[in-house]
C-alpha cells in the first residue's frame, strides 16, 4: 500500500480487489464491530444513528459474501 500516494483513488483498479476486501474486514472486525457491541445495551439516546447501524450491517453482509467466495482467504473473519 502506498502511504504517500497523492491520488489513492485514481491509482486503484475499477473493481474491488482482494486488498480492498481485506482492508474492509480488518476495519469491520477491529473498529466497527466492537463499537457496536458497546452501544448495544446503551440507552437509545446514546446509541449510534440508525443509519450507521444499517450501514455496518450492509457491510457485514458483503463481507459474508466475500468470505463465502474465498476473497478473504488470508484474513480471519473474527479475532
Amino acid at each position: 500500500m502506498h502511504t504517500n500516494n497523492p491520488n489513492p483513488i485514481g491509482s486503484q483498479p475499477p473493481l474491488p480487489t482482494r486488498e480492498l476486501w481485506q482492508a474492509l474486514v480488518l476495519i469491520f472486525n477491529h473498529c466497527l464491530l466492537p463499537e457496536l457491541f458497546v452501544f448495544r445495551d446503551c440507552p437509545e439516546d446514546e446509541r449510534p444513528p440508525r443509519q450507521l447501524v444499517e450501514a455496518v450491517q450492509l457491510l457485514d453482509c458483503y463481507l459474508d459474501i466475500a468470505l463465502e467466495n474465498g476473497w478473504l482467504e488470508d484474513v480471519k473473519s473474527a479475532d
